[in-house]
């Protein structure tokens, strides 16, 4: 990865790396599977894990490790931080999920707590944040400075 960086910086072409969270993220969940949301049928869990969880620090504290160090090997001033595709059943079934979502009512609502809590980071680490489109259709108020693909 180190080479292409620099192949491509000695060419003036970015390299853009996407971390399409909080969906997209079912492969990270072999090694981080904590970081998922687990799913629930009833009171029972289910073998199915879902998104990013939400309502756990231990998620953006795992996501700021990863922005700083991607930071430090990307040399540029964006970060792509995604925000499409979230489906939120296992977010919907999830007790911990749902008890938590009292301060929000509603799953767009933490949806956009969650895409807020990553742009915080991103801004943290001196980095342009970028999401998808559908993170603006969705009615989140994102930042004037986020850039929205």
């Amino acid at each position: 990865m180190q080479n292409i960086i620099e192949y491509t910086n000695e060419r003036t072409i970015r390299v853009l790396p996407e971390f399409d969270t909080p969906g997209h993220t079912l492969s990270w969940g072999k090694s981080q599977p904590e970081l998922l949301s687990q799913c629930f049928n009833g009171n029972q869990t289910t073998d199915t894990f879902g998104p990013v969880g939400p309502s756990k620090n231990s998620s953006y504290k795992f996501l700021e490790q990863l922005l700083r160090e991607v930071s430090h090997r990307f040399f540029n001033k964006y970060l792509h931080l995604g925000g499409d595709d979230v489906h939120s059943r296992c977010w919907t079934t999830n007790p911990q999920i749902l008890a938590f979502m009292d301060i929000t009512n509603q799953f767009n609502k933490l949806e956009e707590y969650y895409i807020k809590r990553v742009i915080d980071i991103a801004k943290s680490l001196n980095k342009i944040p970028i999401v998808w489109q559908e993170v603006f259709d969705n009615g989140f108020n994102v930042d004037p400075d986020t850039i929205v693909e």
